[in-house]
């Protein structure tokens, strides 16, 4: 006689009181044996109802059930525990099915080398590495990804460059999570000339690098001051068919007219204009700080027009760049009219601005100007 439910739905009170109950109504149908099946839909319908817990106790339930656990729906397990970050279950999963001695196959492997890595056990993640080759059990490109992801979050990148070549030795193929892995832990290492390398072997292997990698690239040449290398790979990022936005001009007209070579600052901003972006006050003003650091404020003035005629709003440091460049040619007259302007904008002067003119004043006797200067600087309480 089979069982109604409401014979023991008042005593179910866990995943486990009803993988029980499940198991015991099928013992009283003749015939009929609660198997696998029956014990992976369970736990697949907890899954689906996003009852994680549930499923997972009653894969570890041990209440007399007897059927075993199977592969798929183990790695099933592991895989969800470590998308959800939930390592604590991931562990006692993995546990289970030390116990029960299922055998692992790539994916067990490749899962639990992925939770050592999740914890930072980079050693210990190696170690199962090591293991699943002396089992007889063949690594994948997922599997080396893995370890090779997390070498670069911890810095080996010496390491990294290892295990790709033995990978390629195995006749697996790398793709793009291995290249940019790799080049990854070559930009975290200022190894931008490797890092390059990397992205060049990635396009020969008609792989395409995405823009994140190429900005990066930009930026680690820049910070190092080769200029020239960072306009090349923006070249390539074209070539390969990536915009490059106007923050990473920005960048690159910085670079450049930090080297001091305003031409090739001009023919950048050209460039800008013409890929149908428009400059904004932060790009000008990064043309007039080059300009007013070589002493062409001839220039620096026609940028600052520049700015004016296209409706963009010069910034307090940009007025100041003007004044103080301005105030070092003796051009007083000018300053007088930058400064009216200024304050007619509704910008106040900061105290560089009113030390540049006290100064600039002394130095060439205007006593008068200077005076009226200091008596600002009391009233704006700077002093």
């Amino acid at each position: 006689m089979i069982r109604k439910s409401s014979d023991f739905g008042g005593s179910v009170r866990s995943p486990c009181d009803v993988l029980s109950a499940i198991d015991s109504c099928y013992r009283e149908c003749e015939g009929f044996v609660c198997d696998g099946v029956v014990f992976e839909l369970l736990i697949d319908g907890y899954r689906k109802m996003g009852s994680f817990d549930e499923a997972v106790e009653v894969f570890l339930c041990d209440k007399g059930v007897e059927f075993g656990h199977s592969l798929r729906c183990s790695n099933a397990l592991l895989r969800e525990a470590l998308k959800g970050k939930r390592m604590e279950l991931f562990w006692k999963v993995y546990g289970k099915m030390k116990e029960t001695k299922i055998g692992f196959d790539v994916y067990t492997y490749t899962h639990v080398i992925n939770g050592h890595i999740n914890e930072n056990n980079v050693e210990e993640a190696k170690r199962v590495f090591i293991e699943m080759g002396e089992k007889g059990c063949s690594p994948n490109v997922v599997t080396y990804n893995v370890v090779i992801g997390g070498l670069c979050r911890a810095g080996r990148v010496n390491e990294e460059v290892e295990l790709k070549n033995s990978m390629v030795e195995k006749g697996l193929v790398p793709d793009s999570y291995t290249y940019i892995a790799l080049f990854h832990g070559f930009n975290a290492k200022k190894r931008m000339r490797d890092a390059k390398s990397v992205l060049l072997e990635m396009i020969g292997k008609g792989l395409k690098p995405d823009a994140v990698a190429f900005y990066a690239l930009i930026d680690g040449f820049l910070k190092k001051g080769d200029v020239e290398e960072a306009l090349k790979v923006k070249d390539e990022m074209i070539a390969c068919g990536n915009q490059v936005n106007l923050f990473t001009y920005n960048n690159l007209l910085n670079g450049v007219c930090e080297s001091g070579n305003m031409n090739k600052a001009r023919v950048v901003m050209n460039k800008i204009i013409r890929m149908g972006m428009q400059p904004n006050a932060g790009t000008y003003t990064l043309l007039i700080e080059g300009y007013y650091k070589r002493q062409d404020m001839v220039i620096a003035f026609e940028s600052l027009d520049e700015i004016k005629k296209k409706n963009l709003a010069p910034t307090v440091v940009t007025y100041g760049m003007i004044i103080d460049g301005l105030c070092q040619c003796g051009k007083f007259q000018q300053v007088n009219t930058v400064l009216e302007e200024m304050i007619s904008g509704g910008m106040k002067p900061f105290g560089f601005i009113y030390s540049t003119l006290f100064w600039a004043y002394s130095k060439e006797d205007k006593f008068e100007e200077a005076r009226k200067v200091l008596e600002l600087i009391k009233k704006e309480g700077l002093h």
